[in-house]
């Protein structure tokens, strides 16, 4: 089969849930499904969500083969995102049994 792409909030994790959601529903049947989350920190909390109601799915973590200097990293913080992870869980486990 082909390739699929899609695109997802680096920020809001519920879409990148909600599309794997969509995604899921359409190949769990036929096809194997592994996610490599090579995106943003909340896209792969989306995926960690997303892995932990689908039992099927496996979950790979590329590692690059050489990393950058030091000094090519990001320093400093900006603005500072926090997920209750026990609320969303709630929220989620909620939305499977109804």
């Amino acid at each position: 089969t082909g390739v699929e792409e899609f695109e997802s909030s680096t920020l809001d994790y519920r879409e990148t849930f909600s599309r794997l959601l969509d995604i899921y529903a359409r190949h769990n049947v036929l096809d194997r499904l592994v996610l490599a989350p090579t995106g943003s920190k909340m896209q792969a909390v989306g995926v960690g969500l997303f892995r932990r109601f689908m039992k099927d799915v496996q979950i790979v973590y590329p590692a690059p083969r050489t990393f950058a200097p030091p000094r090519d990293y990001t320093t400093g913080v900006r603005q500072v995102y926090e997920l209750n992870i026990a609320d969303a869980l709630n929220v989620l486990e909620a939305a499977f049994r109804e």
